[in-house]
């Protein structure tokens, strides 16, 4: 039945007190990798999601190869899995792979959704939800998840549901996320990194934030600022500037 059927039998199942961790069968976790998300997840009142950095995943959320061995991924994550100064970074959705939601959001906004059934889009249409309710979804940079990859699913497969999905995506939500949700490292690139850490930042066509969320991460001190004609965007991005 796929994927979102699969969480949605687990989530029914599981103790209406607990928060729920959605986690692949080829995601490996390491020590303290779902401490510190635990950690993530209760920073604040509003964040309603969170998940780890890893080695393979799309959304920005690799921060070493894909090529990485498990060797190489457990000792980076030796040195990952401790306090950070700035671990959180406001996103618009995050990756499935390994996801802990909060109890009391799933509770408002429901299970995932099973029009993208066998998988691909479920789990940004749940980060699109869940800002939708004014919740926010955190990458935390202090928890390492190790991931294969494609859950033993052919890749052509995979890549057909992908395309289908974000048909579905669109056809459910009124725009393309891949394009609302892509992140301008050009613009980033010209912000010095000497800049000062008080800078202030407007984007004129900021689409779903995510070039202003990167900069605020990169620059905790930065307060963003944007302008958006998009009225469907703007009603879910109300949600997602955070100063």
């Amino acid at each position: 039945m796929g994927f979102p059927y699969a969480c949605n039998q687990g989530i029914d199942i599981s103790s209406t007190d607990n928060d729920i961790f959605l986690l692949n069968n080829d995601a490996y976790l390491f020590h303290n990798s779902l401490f510190w998300l635990k950690m993530g997840l209760y920073s604040a009142s509003n964040i309603g999601a969170v998940g780890p950095v890893t080695n393979c995943a799309v959304n920005n959320q690799m921060v070493l190869p894909i090529t990485s061995s498990f060797d190489f991924c457990y000792e980076y994550a030796l040195k990952c899995n401790i306090p950070h100064l700035h671990p959180y970074e406001d996103k618009i959705f995050l990756v499935g792979f390994a996801l802990l939601i909060k109890r009391k959001a799933l509770n408002e906004i429901g299970l995932l959704d099973t029009f993208f059934s066998p998988g691909q889009f479920e789990d940004d249409d749940y980060g699109i939800r869940l800002k939708s309710a004014g919740y926010r979804v955190i990458l935390c940079h202090n928890s390492f998840v190790y991931h294969i990859g494609n859950g033993g699913n052919p890749e052509g497969r995979w890549n057909d549901a992908s395309f289908l999905n974000r048909q579905k995506f669109k056809s459910k939500w009124g725009f393309d996320l891949l394009y609302y949700n892509y992140s301008r490292y050009e613009v980033i690139k010209k912000i010095s990194d000497t800049a000062d850490k008080s800078i202030k930042v407007l984007e004129v066509g900021y689409a779903l934030g995510a070039t202003l969320q990167r900069i605020q991460y990169l620059w905790p001190n930065s307060e963003i600022f944007g302008i958006e004609y998009n009225d469907k965007i703007v009603k879910i991005a109300n949600n997602i500037l955070t100063t």
